[in-house]
């Protein structure tokens, strides 16, 4: 029985950290193909040395544009952080140790997500 909870529990810290990778390649998608391309000016205008761009006209000034993404490159940064170490803890033996303590290291830093949530709605009205 010892033996099978111990593939059991590492089946499930193993979901954990694959869950986390998907969440992280989705906040870098959203990085590069949102947050940059619309905070970065040379995408605004239509033309960009005679090719289209994906926008026909500035989209967000600079003030809109921390309003709809808040703190989100603060967030990216820090769930790179927890990636690793929840990687490094699974890494360990004593895995299922290590991963709590890596959530109860990281419980302060997820207080990042109240920001945005607090910005959401007006985030919401100025792209809508």
């Amino acid at each position: 029985l010892e033996d099978s909870e111990h593939l059991q529990r590492m089946e499930v810290m193993s979901e954990i950290i694959e869950s986390e990778r998907q969440y992280n390649l989705d906040l870098q998608n959203l990085d590069e193909h949102f947050i940059r391309v619309l905070r970065n000016p040379s995408h605004w205008g239509g033309q960009k040395d005679g090719s289209e761009t994906w926008f026909s006209q500035r989209t967000l000034d600079e003030e809109e544009g921390k309003q709809v993404f808040a703190n989100m490159p603060d967030i990216i940064e820090m769930n790179r952080s927890f990636l690793s170490a929840l990687e490094a803890a699974f890494a360990k033996m004593e895995c299922d140790q290590s991963l709590a303590t890596v959530f109860l290291d990281f419980a302060p830093r997820f207080k990042l997500y109240s920001e945005y949530i607090v910005q959401f709605e007006e985030s919401q009205r100025l792209i809508a």
